[in-house]
């Protein structure tokens, strides 16, 4: 199957390729179209408070970059944006100004997994079902991180096209009646409680710690963090 492909747009090397979330930032380089990412380094987000200071942090004296691929942990928009779990700010203006970039592509980071699932092989997955999908109809990507991020995959009479959502902001339904007490054992603490605010790292305390009260157990102080 022919691998999705994103919008064309100019592209200027070195290519700086940045993935954002909320926790990590991780950071590489391609040097022209067929060159691997070298440079590759893993940055802590709360170290900095700008994406253009991450990216001074880790560039060598001298260095030049041509242009950019942000890929974000959250919505795409124009002007500053703040990440959706933490304060850090990127601003894409400030990264082009002080790097001398030839153009900057933001995208959100599940749409730029979603462009990668028509290349994953069947040894890149397990079944979670007695039947395997074809390949070639919608396809979804979610992940819980610090957040929970989703995207979709759809073909149209021109390819593939992504569908970037931010699912991890819904309401969390229950499937089962322990799953309900659960969620209802959250709403003493959220007004509102959506998909991430259990399903992802900064979810797990709260998931555990009323799992732990509705099953009558206690929450173990030393675990609850």
């Amino acid at each position: 199957m022919a691998a999705a492909t994103p919008p064309p747009t100019v592209v200027d090397y070195p290519l700086l390729l940045a993935d954002i979330g909320g926790t990590h930032l991780r950071l590489g380089v391609k040097a022209h179209p067929e060159a691997a990412i070298g440079r590759k380094r893993t940055l802590e987000t709360g170290a900095f408070a700008t994406l253009d200071d991450a990216i001074a942090a880790w560039l060598d004296a001298g260095d030049r970059l041509g242009s950019a691929a942000l890929a974000i942990a959250a919505p795409v928009r124009a002007g500053p944006i703040r990440l959706t779990n933490t304060n850090f700010v990127i601003d894409p203006d400030a990264v082009v100004r002080r790097f001398g970039l030839t153009g900057i592509r933001l995208v959100n980071d599940f749409e730029a997994q979603a462009w990668s699932l028509p290349t994953l092989s069947a040894d890149d997955s397990v079944a979670l079902g007695p039947r395997a999908p074809d390949g070639g109809g919608t396809m979804a990507v979610i992940g819980p991180g610090t957040g929970l991020g989703c995207a979709g995959l759809v073909r149209t009479g021109r390819g593939w096209t992504t569908l970037p959502g931010e699912g991890g902001h819904m309401t969390l339904s229950a499937q089962s009646d322990l799953e309900a007490a659960v969620i209802a054992r959250a709403r003493d603490e959220l007004d509102h409680v959506s998909a991430e605010r259990l399903v992802s790292g900064s979810g797990l305390p709260l998931l555990y710690r009323c799992l732990a009260d509705v099953l009558g157990e206690g929450a173990d102080p030393a675990l609850d963090d």
